[in-house]
């Protein structure tokens, strides 16, 4: 079972690395807390947490909300027994600044993120497609739709 942390240890970390704009809340249903943090500061807000003790980028992944992409980054601190989840708003078509320096487990998860989203991915390795052909639709964003194979190819 997973300790719950306090938002002391999370606020400390953040606000030394200078990401005061980030917002902590209580997550009941996720048993976390969750720091909603400025997509800009989002490399920033993960490299102070990593040094705060929280070693691990357990998932990444996004979701459509209210016409953005949320991108959502778990991590887990082994040591403190914690986890918490960091969250982000981008609009349609966004860059997305790579977290592969301080979780190198981001790798793949960033890749699937933006091109399913139809966000740009700056600062990865290899930030190529890794589901989809070249000019395919950023499938799971609400605007998009679903479409036939037929579709599909007729439009690439």
């Amino acid at each position: 079972m997973m300790i719950r942390t306090d938002h002391t240890l999370l606020q400390t970390a953040l606000d030394a690395a200078g990401v005061s704009a980030a917002e902590i809340t209580d997550h009941p249903q996720l048993g976390t807390l969750v720091v909603l943090a400025d997509s800009g500061m989002t490399p920033t807000a993960l490299a102070a947490l990593k040094a705060a003790g929280f070693e691990q980028l357990i998932d990444t992944f996004g979701a459509d909300i209210d016409g953005q992409v949320q991108a959502t980054y778990r991590l887990r601190s082994l040591s403190l027994n914690v986890d918490v989840t960091l969250r982000t708003q981008l609009d349609y078509g966004a860059t997305l600044r790579s977290v592969t320096d301080s979780y190198a487990s981001a790798l793949l998860a960033e890749r699937e993120l933006c091109e399913m989203f139809g966000l740009t991915l700056t600062g990865h390795p290899n930030p190529k497609r890794l589901l989809t052909i070249d000019g395919a639709p950023p499938f799971l964003r609400k605007e998009v739709g679903l479409r036939t194979k037929e579709e599909l190819w007729q439009n690439s």
